[in-house]
């Protein structure tokens, strides 16, 4: 069995049990992140098989752990509201993941256009701002919609934003720094 569908099997048990946890408490907001998150997760896996492009195993296994990490730790231990740093920490987390992630699958979509090592920082850091500003949008969409307080005011969003930015750097320097890996 090779490392995605190691990936999918250990992620559907962390979600399964993830989601018996929710279910018993009848959290519909968490029924339907779970939802999005594991078909997304199924999509990215038939598309990969599809169109035959490879994703590196470790920056999948590190999407997993920040999909983990936010609906186990964050939201069914309670971290987020338990820990001041827990939601920054993870948003540093989270974006450089998926960063890493959406660099290469967009590598294996889209012929690379950038060969000087500054523009590819450049386009890299770019991307994960860019993520970053997509998870607050969600965050606000998710409040709006379910009349929730994800976002607790302008200075959370605020550190959220920035952490998301030091995320993007990170990912920047290691895809800078990894010729043979990027």
């Amino acid at each position: 069995m090779n490392l995605p569908m190691i990936s999918l099997v250990v992620f559907t048990l962390m979600i399964g049990s993830t989601f018996l946890s929710f279910f018993r408490r009848k959290n519909l907001k968490m029924f339907l992140g779970f939802v999005l998150a594991y078909f997304a997760f199924l999509a990215f896996i038939l598309l990969e098989f599809a169109y035959d492009f490879r994703v590196y195993d470790f920056v999948v296994l590190l999407v997993v752990m920040t999909i983990f990490m936010h609906f186990f730790i964050g939201k069914n231990l309670g971290y987020y509201v338990k820990s001041r740093v827990f939601d920054r920490y993870l948003h540093l987390f989270g974006t450089c993941s998926l960063c890493l992630f959406a660099f290469l699958v967009l590598g294996n979509l889209y012929q690379p256009v950038f060969h000087s090592q500054v523009l590819i920082f450049i386009f890299v850091l770019s991307l994960g701002a860019l993520l970053g500003v997509l998870f607050e949008l969600m965050e606000f969409a998710v409040d709006t919609v379910f009349k929730t307080k994800e976002q607790d005011g302008l200075a959370d969003t605020n550190f959220d934003l920035l952490f998301n930015t030091f995320g993007s750097v990170i990912a920047a320097i290691i895809v800078v720094s990894s010729k043979t890996l990027f």
